[in-house]
Parts: C-alpha cells; structure tokens; sequence
C-alpha cells in the first residue's frame, strides 16, 4: 500500500506514490483522479458492507484528494492567468521593426506556441497574419508578459 505521495522531481507535473520497498509508480495529475475515485468507491464499498476501512488506505485517499485539489487550483489559477490577458486591438498598425514572431511571443509569455497563436486569433494579443504565420504587435505582446508578471505575484 502507498505510504505517501509527493510531486516527482524529474517529471513535470507527475506524482510518486512511495510503495516502500523502494518502489515507486509515476503518474500524471489526472490519473491520480481516477486512482482517487477507484479508492472512493472501494472505500463506499467497503463501509456498505460494514469493513471497517485500513487507516492507511484513509491517508492515502485523504493525500490523493489533496493533491487533486491543488492541481483543480492550479489549472484554475493558470486558466485565470491567461483570461486576464489584455484585450488589445487586434489589426493594429505598427512596422516592421516592432513585429514580434508567435515563437518569441510564446517564450516572452511563457506559453506554447499554439497558445499565443489562439490568443492573436482571438483578438487577445495585436497581430495580423502574413502568408500563413502571424506576424505580432510586439508592444502587444510585452504589455501582455508584463501584466502575466504582475498576476502571478
């Protein structure tokens, strides 16, 4: 049975399950979700039936709970974070020397490409396309990063 669970260092946004012995089992955020609602049900399960629930299968699902939670929060936070991105205009004229491309807009934001690619599209970020790719308001973009700066403080 687990003893613990704890963030796995080498692996972004993964888990170990301590099994003692030396074992461990990684897992992502949203497995554990469903590891966690395999356990309640065995938990309902076994309370139906009158066993008295092993209190290290209690801390378990009390830890997986837990973590769960602070993933829901944190991918709540970060939906939040890239909402209150500014609203700018989004055919904007500048010139050349203030286009920014969506690879150094993605790096400048610290977000995917694809991301600052959905947020030109949408209008969240001044930019225009230019035979396929988006060219970017560069001052767009770094007001964009720097109001991303002050929402995480």
């Amino acid at each position: 049975m687990p003893r613990r669970v704890v963030p796995a260092a080498d692996v972004a946004g993964a888990y170990a399950l301590d099994l003692g012995a030396g074992g461990v089992l990684l897992t992502s955020p949203l497995a554990m979700q469903d590891v966690l609602a395999a356990l309640d049900g065995a938990i309902r399960a076994q309370r139906g039936t009158g066993v008295q629930v092993r209190p290290e299968v209690a801390d378990l699902r009390d830890t997986l709970a837990r973590r769960v939670d602070a993933y829901r929060d944190e991918a709540a936070q970060r939906r939040t974070r890239q909402s209150a991105l500014p609203q700018l205009v989004k055919q904007a004229p500048w010139d050349a020397a203030e286009q920014m491309t969506v690879k150094d807009a993605a790096h400048l934001l610290g977000v995917q490409e694809r991301q600052v690619r959905n947020l030109a599209h949408s209008g969240q970020l001044g930019g225009r396309k230019v035979g396929g790719a988006w060219l970017l308001d560069a001052r767009a973009v770094t007001v964009a990063a720097e109001d991303r700066k002050e929402s995480t403080r």
